[in-house]
């Protein structure tokens, strides 16, 4: 399997374990607050679940590339994607929600700390926008021709970074 397909843990410099089992690019991975679980988001559309590096369950639903993800709580995250859609999931495999509003591609999302689901957006729209209590809350519009990644900080700063 080519390696743009995988997702490495890695401890130190030594990859530990290789999660195998996308058909594309994986451009997102993030950890469930459960000992050991870890998403994957790839360019196949999909996102992955993994438990001690075998896939335990695979979520579908957007309909081009898996860019971001985020998790908002131990059994609740949210996936970002080239489809213009943001999608809420339960590790169950249910989806709860599909948020829409960016005009294209999404890039990259976080969570808002101390929001209790709220999370934020960035894409090529030029928007980053705020999501709380499952609608859009504010959209600001940045002076850049696209917004590629986002994070925020413990104090409830923003943090974007564009081109």
């Amino acid at each position: 399997m080519e390696k743009e397909m995988t997702a490495c843990v890695w401890i130190g410099s030594r990859c530990m374990m290789t999660l195998q089992g996308h058909e594309a690019a994986v451009w997102a991975v993030q950890m469930m607050p459960e000992h050991g679980l870890m998403l994957t988001g790839s360019a196949d559309k999909t996102i992955k679940l993994w438990k001690a590096g075998t896939c335990q369950r695979t979520f579908t639903g957007h309909s081009d590339c898996v860019r971001g993800l985020a998790v908002l709580s131990a059994v609740e995250f949210v996936s970002s994607s080239n489809d213009g859609t943001i999608r809420r999931w339960l590790s169950t495999g249910e989806c709860l929600q599909v948020y829409t509003g960016h005009t294209s591609f999404i890039y990259s999302i976080a969570t808002l700390p101390n929001e209790g689901g709220g999370f934020v957006s960035v894409g090529e729209d030029r928007t980053l926008r705020i999501w709380k209590g499952g609608e859009c809350f504010q959209t600001i519009t940045l002076p850049a021709q696209s917004i590629w990644s986002v994070t925020c900080l413990n104090n409830g700063d923003i943090v974007t970074g564009s081109r």
